[in-house]
């Protein structure tokens, strides 16, 4: 495995890194673990309203659509539905999103 596929799996050379966006880099990973948005939902959440609001978040999210993402990352890393680095989506989001932002701190 080299350096970038190490930050990123989804990237396949430093140019796809540092293009990387948090949703890309959010998708990449659900995409690599296999999960889809419903699969993904269905771990995260116990009712089907939650579980529809969960994949719809989801969605966003990786479109990299304005929101507020901060409990949906705390769900998906305390769950640890998926593995991604939090401290580099951090670094993503802190590159290319609004300053207000409420993004959990990468600890």
């Amino acid at each position: 495995m080299s350096a970038i596929t190490a930050i990123n799996p989804a990237a396949h050379s430093f140019t796809d890194l540092i293009r990387a966006t948090p949703g890309s880099y959010i998708k990449s990973c659900r995409d690599r673990a296999g999960l889809t948005h419903r699969a993904v939902s269905e771990r995260i959440a116990v009712h089907e309203g939650d579980r529809r609001r969960a994949a719809h978040d989801l969605d966003c999210l990786e479109r990299d659509l304005p929101g507020d993402y901060g409990m949906l990352l705390q769900h998906l890393k305390a769950r640890r539905v998926f593995d991604f680095d939090l401290a580099y989506f951090s670094d993503l989001a802190s590159a290319t999103c609004a300053a207000e932002t409420d993004w959990p701190d990468a600890a």
